[in-house]
């Protein structure tokens, strides 16, 4: 590596650390928890979710965040005894509206979806896209709770209800 581009990338990187600094104490990743009901037979699931707002890479990009979720699925039991299973996992994008001085921030977002279900020895992944739509309830403390609709469009098509705790 010739001596220029290593001081170019120590230069960047003390800009990087720098900025990064100064962001931390506006935005940070957050994960927690999530409960959701999905239409179609899908029923209740447990998942988990990660936010991360998009600013702790392109300062620019306020009010847009990186969302990535996994959710299990308990559909109703099958036939003859067989337990089917659904899984999903989902990553993408959202744009948080700020409205002030209200402890409510509503955002809305697309992103692809994965989706894998299995019955009686015989199973399928299907690829799709989610549009969602949803809202945070101001900070308690370290605790984010959010609400969030979404309309999961694959061939296994179905509207999902979440909501959980971010921290």
């Amino acid at each position: 590596m010739a001596k220029s581009t290593r001081i170019l990338a120590a230069a960047c990187l003390t800009l990087f650390a720098a900025g990064a600094t100064k962001l931390e104490a506006q935005a940070r990743p957050q994960f927690g928890p999530e409960l959701s009901f999905g239409s179609n037979n899908i029923g209740i699931g447990l998942g988990a979710r990660v936010v991360v707002p998009l600013t702790m890479m392109v300062p620019t990009a306020r009010n847009f965040s990186l969302v990535g979720a996994f959710d299990y699925f308990f559909p109703s039991t099958g036939l003859g005894g067989a337990s089917p299973t659904w899984w999903e996992l989902g990553a993408g994008g959202a744009y948080n509206f700020s409205i002030p001085k209200s402890p409510i921030t509503p955002y809305a977002g697309a992103g692809l979806d994965i989706a894998h279900w299995g019955y009686a020895g015989y199973s399928a992944t299907d690829v799709g896209l989610n549009l969602q739509g949803g809202a945070k309830f101001g900070n308690l403390g370290k605790v984010t709770p959010f609400g969030e609709l979404r309309l999961e469009l694959h061939s296994g098509s179905a509207v999902v209800i979440t909501g959980g705790v971010l921290f």
